[in-house]
Formats: C-alpha cells, structure tokens, sequence
C-alpha cells in the first residue's frame, strides 16, 4: 500500500522525535490501515504541525482520519466521531498494537532482529529470529514457540517478508485457536 509509506515520511515531521521500528510500523500500518483503504483508493494526506496530526482523507469513500502522533504512542483517529480506532504504543523493547479485535505485541531484542508476537488473549508466544542464511536464493527463517521445536521456513526475497512471516503467524495461532476449541466443543 503506498498509503503506508506515505504516512511513515509525514510522521517524521511530527513531535516528539522518537525511534520506531520501521519494519514493525509498516506492518501494523499495512495490516490495519487495509480496513479503511482499499488498493486503488486515492488519498490526500496533509500535516498539520501546529496540532501534531496527520489528516487523511480518503477520497473514494470521503473517510476522514487524523494520525496523532505523542509521546510514546500514535493514535489512529476517526476525524467525524474522534473514535480511536487503533493505538501503537512505543517503548524500548516493545512496540503494541491494540485495535477493536485483539492486542498484539511485538518485544524487540536488539541488533539480530528477533521478534515475538505476543497474542494477549491466551498468552501464545511467537518467536520470529532471523538466520541471515541464504540457501538457494531463499531467506530462511526460524520460527520458534516456547512448547515446540523449532522450524525453518524459506520465504522469496522481498520487501513485504515481514507481512509474509507475521501472516504466516497469525494465521498459526488462529488454527491453533480454532483446534483448541474444536476439542473444547467435542468433549460436550
């Protein structure tokens, strides 16, 4: 989506001037912001300095949103009912999305790039590190869950592996999710 890259320059013109993991951010703008734009849409996004927001409207649907922008958090807002429609709070080691359908987490850990994704709701831990080990023309990736062994995917090369490692992901707690409950539902 090039509304999301769009929205990552502006926000740097915003204060406070604070370190954000680019590849982190992209994902929650990319994941969330496709709920409120679609691909071909046309935008016009506008930084308004002395309020500290980005205004976007979406110029197909005539959506209007701002993007605030304070310290340690940014907040996603509907501009007609100041709804908060989804918040990313920022610290050290943790950067957190929190939107109407879940809380998801992602705890950093310094130069090697390793991420978890932390499912709030039943506590489920993911741990994506990075091998930086290329097999044919493969970046491979190992993906570790503290009650299993871990395994090694291989994604292509492109600038959207991290949306494919994170769907990967989530798509591996929601089936976990759906077999848990279907055990749950056949004891009855």
């Amino acid at each position: 989506m090039n509304i999301v890259h769009e929205v990552l320059r502006k926000l740097s013109y915003l204060k406070p001037n604070e370190f954000y993991n680019d590849k982190i951010l992209e994902y929650f703008f990319k994941t969330s912001l496709k709920d409120y734009f679609d691909i071909n849409d046309k935008y016009e996004i506008t930084i308004n300095i002395k309020n500290n927001y980005l205004e976007i409207t979406n110029l197909t649907t005539n959506e209007e949103y701002l993007i605030e922008k304070k310290e340690n958090s940014l907040d996603f807002i509907n501009k007609n009912t100041n709804e908060i429609l989804f918040h990313i709070r920022n610290n050290a080691e943790t950067v957190s999305l929190v939107n109407k359908n879940n809380i998801k987490n992602i705890k950093l850990s310094g130069d090697n790039e390793i991420y978890s994704i932390i499912n709030n709701a039943d506590g489920n831990i993911l741990t994506l590190l990075e091998l930086k080990v290329k097999i044919s023309n493969k970046d491979y990736f190992e993906l570790r869950n503290k009650q299993l062994k871990s395994k090694i995917i291989g994604l292509s090369l492109t600038d959207d592996k991290y949306e494919q490692i994170f769907t990967y992901l989530d798509n591996k707690i929601n089936q976990d999710k759906k077999r848990v409950r279907k055990r749950i539902l056949n004891l009855f």
